[in-house]
């Protein structure tokens, strides 16, 4: 697997709106075919970390590092709200305040 793909499966991970039901969502049904890399799922992720890399301006090892970090983030902020649900109105206001939303 070439890095651009693990990074369009970083940021698929990160970003899919589809439901991943027991019929899952159209990335890991192709992903379970050989030519997976060449069907439109995985282009249009590869073409969506394209973009990113253009519009950021970074290189692909730095999108890749953002994402990993991004990764990490979302991770804790989740594990935050099982733990304290109690203080969701709190973390949604500190996440605008902080992205300034």
């Amino acid at each position: 697997m070439d890095q651009i793909h693990k990074v369009a499966a970083l940021l698929h991970l990160l970003s899919c709106k589809e439901k991943h039901n027991e019929l899952g969502c159209q990335w890991y049904i192709e992903g379970q075919q050989a030519e997976a890399l060449e069907l439109p799922t995985h282009q249009m992720w590869e073409g969506k970390v394209k973009d990113l890399l253009a519009v950021g301006g970074v290189s692909l090892d730095q999108l890749q590092q953002a994402l990993h970090r991004l990764f990490t983030l979302t991770g804790d902020v989740k594990n935050f709200e099982k733990e304290f649900p109690c203080f969701h109105p709190l973390l949604q206001a500190t996440i605008e305040s902080v992205l300034n939303i």
